[in-house]
């Protein structure tokens, strides 16, 4: 799962809300944000580059942007940030 949290700085001690869980089917191997567009990207090891929607109240369902082919994109997908 991958467990998108919001972060209150406005006390003495930051604290965290997790807001909406995402399923990955394999393991995640590393996820960014663009903020412009307002999209987060989660790479899993063996399927590719999903991607979703960054706001709280987004689908928690993904599309599969990029497939893992073993040409362009290869198993082990990490460093996307």
């Amino acid at each position: 799962n991958v467990h998108q949290v919001r972060l209150d700085l406005s006390g003495p001690v930051p604290t965290g809300t997790i807001v909406r869980s995402l399923k990955i089917a394999t393991q995640t191997e590393g996820c960014v944000v663009d903020p412009r567009n307002k999209t987060l990207f989660v790479g899993e090891e063996l399927a590719g580059i999903w991607r979703f929607g960054a706001a709280e109240d987004a689908p928690v369902t993904g599309e599969l942007v990029a497939r893992v082919d073993g040409r362009q994109l290869v198993a082990d997908v990490e460093g996307l940030a």
